[in-house]
């Protein structure tokens, strides 16, 4: 974040994307909308040019809330010509672009997305971005993201299980993240239902040690998360109020939660 107040009129009068895409970042809300408005403004530019759109497509991999958020806003406003752009977004490198752009598509229910939706949840190696897609073909629906995701199914895509039965309880690992320089196993149950037959044991079905409740889902003091697998995404009830509504329709005494 920077502190100076930019020259948004120069900086769109020079289709400086770049530097408004930098101003995004500013303090003030008032510089960030402006900036936002002169980027729409310039939306006719930059489809026809290479590099701005790169630097669109690079902003949704961006590290700062207000950049990413503010780009994610910006394609879903204006799906209809940024298209072209976001299922470029949705093969690039970076997981992170890859599953926000994906969210974008699940949220505009897009359907010329439906190849490339199928193909990374098929192939990519990345746990989040498996979920993103799984995420927006349910959410797009209709005979070709059914047969995707009943193949993806079969092929067991996301090694992932839960089972329950009695206290015996099953869920492999998908993916592991580091965080402040300790390494930490992220696991996904099935369903919000199974998250709180968890929730209701209490203690981890990893170590043993005992789970509290998050914004994310469970979490031991061992560092083990576990999570439902439609949790990480925009458009769903937060995960830990959704569990004490079924742990209490249950009759079961539930903690302050989040």
């Amino acid at each position: 974040m920077f502190f100076l107040k930019p020259n948004i009129t120069k900086l769109k009068s020079n289709v400086d994307i770049q530097g408004l895409i930098k101003a995004l970042e500013h303090k003030t809300s008032d510089i960030r909308t402006e900036a936002q408005q002169a980027i729409i403004e310039l939306l006719p530019i930059i489809i026809d040019d290479k590099s701005a759109t790169d630097l669109l497509i690079i902003a949704l991999g961006h590290k700062k809330t207000s950049v990413y958020k503010t780009i994610s806003e910006l394609f879903f406003d204006f799906i209809d010509i940024l298209s072209p752009i976001l299922l470029l977004a949705l093969g690039n490198t970076s997981p992170e672009i890859k599953w926000r752009s994906t969210e974008v598509i699940g949220r505009c229910k897009f359907e010329g997305a439906l190849d490339i939706l199928c193909f990374n949840l098929l192939n990519d190696q990345n746990g989040d971005v498996k979920e993103a897609s799984k995420w927006a073909l349910e959410s797009i629906g209709g005979p070709v993201a059914l047969k995707c995701l009943e193949e993806s199914k079969k092929k067991d895509a996301y090694n992932l299980e839960a089972s329950f039965k009695g206290t015996a309880v099953s869920i492999k690992p998908t993916q592991t993240s580091t965080t402040d320089k300790k390494e930490k196993k992220r696991f996904f149950a099935g369903s919000l239902d199974d998250l709180a037959s968890l929730a209701g044991k209490g203690n981890c079905p990893f170590c043993g040690k005992k789970m509290k409740k998050d914004q994310i889902g469970l979490r031991c003091e061992a560092g083990h998360e576990v999570v439902c697998r439609n949790a990480l995404f925009p458009g769903y009830t937060t995960p830990s109020q959704e569990i004490a509504r079924i742990l209490r329709s249950r009759g079961i005494t539930v903690d302050v939660i989040p």
